[in-house]
């Protein structure tokens, strides 16, 4: 965690792809930043349908007794209805990638190693999380404000196709 932003946790899997573990430590470090027990009304998280959120009954237990409620989002519809998909990890991507570039123009001969990655990470995290990236995202899903003229039926065509297989 070398040049990681101060309060910043991680974690790796040797698959390169999230556990139900590395989410429940995810969701734990969410809890103790964002604090929803202290708030009077329920925080809302959104999620999509991957088994290491949705199959994860510990995170299931932390959320009912911490505040926090799940909305799952139904599958293969992220990119449509997931606003940091739609706003905020393609820039993120971009501004990775361009650190990772600039590292390797100034570091010739060598490779990103996972010393590397955090202070990398964060600085195109840095780069990318603004508020208006997030209040685009939420725009763009149709959530906030709300839009329900924002799909048509053609758009959930593909989805009963798949439903009714």
């Amino acid at each position: 965690m070398n040049g990681a932003a101060p309060g910043a946790v991680g974690a790796a899997s040797k698959s390169g792809w999230i556990t139900e573990g590395i989410f429940t430590k995810w969701f734990e470090h969410f809890l103790s930043v964002v604090e929803p027990r202290s708030r009077s009304e329920p925080v809302l998280l959104l999620m999509d349908g991957h088994v290491s959120h949705t199959g994860n009954l510990d995170v299931v237990e932390k959320a009912r007794t911490n505040n926090v409620q799940l909305l799952i989002f139904p599958s293969h519809c992220t990119h449509r209805l997931q606003p940091l998909d739609l706003s905020f990890f393609k820039t993120l991507n971009t501004h990775y990638n361009s650190e990772i570039i600039s590292w390797l123009r100034t570091h010739p001969g060598r490779r990103v190693t996972e010393y590397e990655i955090a202070a990398l990470f964060s600085s195109a995290y840095g780069r990318a999380a603004s508020v208006n990236n997030a209040v685009h995202g939420f725009e763009k899903a149709g959530i906030f404000p709300f839009r329900d003229d924002l799909f048509s039926e053609a758009d959930f065509a593909g989805m009963s196709i798949m439903l009714n297989y």
